[in-house]
């Protein structure tokens, strides 16, 4: 019974994924509910924003009124002003630009960064029209957070996990860095390769960042028809190529990045300068435990 009055079949069930589970389930409701629409972490779920998969257990929805709706979350009401929708993949939810402000407002700042990265990339708008959008939505509570995060999205984030290495670059006090730079492949003339990030140190120094998700290693479209055990090889060659050019690799993969304390060592041994901004109290410090990390995943 995967939520109230609602059933299925525990060998179907347990064949799907979170993701596949929430989406399931969202349908449900709305056969039940024709009026709900699926608001904030849920609403960007379907509408193809990154969301943790830990988030997706509790879901986000709101019954329209006349003057005003209620969102429930867990259980517990919270009022809404008037909401638009739209339907995706049968489920009614927000509409991608309320959904976006909702997230930026309610999630760390981490997980709404990498939403703002998503957004970007999927509408092909700037910083400054999505601060522009986050502007019909001034009264909301949160909306200084919204501001704030939003001012550090960049569209050439090519995956969530990317996004959060990022976040935490940015919550430890280092220097942003470069996005997607091209290294050419002096072996190869005419080639480059592409890495994650790049910090630009005193005396010309370079130093690549490269974010290894499970991805990488799994996904089909990654993968390109190779074993886990080639791209594995193909990494090794590929980062003594960049070697070559004079450029100092950094690898971190997940762990890494959700341990703060471990994160900032790694930075500071490959001397990553840090930022000239100092943003005070604006970040969440709580510290990453395992809990925590769960909800990042």
């Amino acid at each position: 019974m995967p939520d109230r009055d609602c059933f299925a079949e525990k060998a179907e069930w347990d064949k799907l994924d979170p993701a596949q589970r929430a989406e399931v389930r969202m349908r449900t409701i709305c056969s039940s509910r024709p009026s709900c629409v699926f608001c904030g972490i849920s609403a960007a779920h379907m509408l193809g924003l990154p969301i943790p998969y830990r988030a997706l257990s509790r879901l986000h929805y709101c019954i329209p009124g006349d003057d005003h709706s209620r969102q429930l979350i867990c259980g517990v009401q919270h009022t809404m002003g008037k909401v638009d929708s739209v339907i995706v993949r049968g489920v009614r939810t927000t509409t991608l630009e309320q959904t976006v402000a909702d997230c930026l407002c309610h999630l760390d700042f981490a997980s709404g960064l990498a939403v703002a990265d998503s957004y970007l990339r999927m509408t092909g708008e700037t910083i400054s029209q999505l601060l522009a959008r986050l502007e019909k939505y001034s009264r909301h509570r949160g909306i200084k957070q919204a501001r704030f995060v939003a001012q550090f999205a960049d569209p050439r984030s090519e995956s969530w996990g990317e996004s959060i290495a990022r976040a935490t670059f940015i919550e430890l006090g280092y220097q942003i860095p470069d996005l997607q730079v091209e290294i050419p492949n002096l072996v190869e003339w005419g080639r480059v390769y592409r890495v994650d990030y790049l910090w630009k140190l005193p005396r010309g120094k370079l130093v690549a960042g490269e974010f290894d998700g499970k991805e990488k290693y799994e996904a089909p479209e990654m993968t390109q028809g190779r074993t886990a055990l080639e791209v594995m090889s193909d990494e090794r060659v590929r980062e003594s190529r960049i070697s070559a050019a004079g450029v100092t690799v950094m690898r971190m993969n997940f762990r890494d990045v959700l341990d703060l304390d471990k994160m900032d060592r790694v930075l500071s041994l490959y001397g990553v300068p840090r930022s000239s901004v100092d943003y005070g109290d604006r970040f969440d410090y709580r510290p990453r435990t395992a809990d925590r990390r769960d909800d990042l995943r």
